[in-house]
């Protein structure tokens, strides 16, 4: 065999298994990483979980109401049976759609308080917004995971009058009967 077609040779095989071994390292330590952003994922949910205080104005969706019905909200803050703070907030619908965003006003507030948002209106309607949770975000860049968190609000886990909701308030849902504690 000629000896320049063995050196090409020679060197192929020497370029195949550099590449084989960068792409067999970059699949290890790609599976290394996800391995650790398991394992952070658990430690810093239970960081997150320590949280007592919201400090985040939660979003909440206000859908199937009337403008007149919305255009006032009052938010009341629960701690231990008794309203701690309360507040009014002006809200606009925009046509042609039936439902609008709005935060909880509260600065902020225990985990375990509980809101109470009352409509405005001839039929005014209540709904007890509980289960203020936080959990850990974890980052990630073009290769994979950072190493670093942030704790942010879980506005999918909302208890909105004893049912567990994606922070919307549909009016059907509503009660009728005051639950604002006296």
């Amino acid at each position: 065999m000629n000896k320049y077609l063995k050196g090409c040779l020679v060197l192929l095989g020497i370029g195949l298994v550099l590449i084989a071994g960068i792409v067999g390292w970059y699949y290890w330590w790609k599976a290394s990483n996800q391995r650790k952003a398991d394992t952070d994922r658990i430690r810093f949910s239970a960081v997150c979980d320590n949280l007592r205080i919201v400090t985040d104005k939660p979003t909440i969706t206000l859908t199937g109401f009337d403008t007149v019905e919305i255009n006032r909200l009052r938010f009341y803050l629960i701690r231990g049976g008794s309203v701690i703070q309360d507040t009014i907030v002006a809200q606009k619908l925009s046509p042609p759609y039936d439902f609008t965003n709005t935060q909880i006003p509260f600065e902020k507030f225990l985990k375990t308080d509980t809101v109470i948002v009352q409509t405005k209106g001839k039929h005014k309607l209540f709904y007890r917004i509980s289960g203020f949770q936080y959990y850990a975000d974890l980052h990630y860049g073009m290769m994979g995971y950072l190493g670093s968190y942030d704790c942010r609000f879980d506005n999918e886990s909302l208890i909105i009058n004893g049912k567990q909701n994606n922070s919307t308030l549909l009016k059907q849902n509503g009660l009728k009967e005051n639950i604002v504690p006296r």
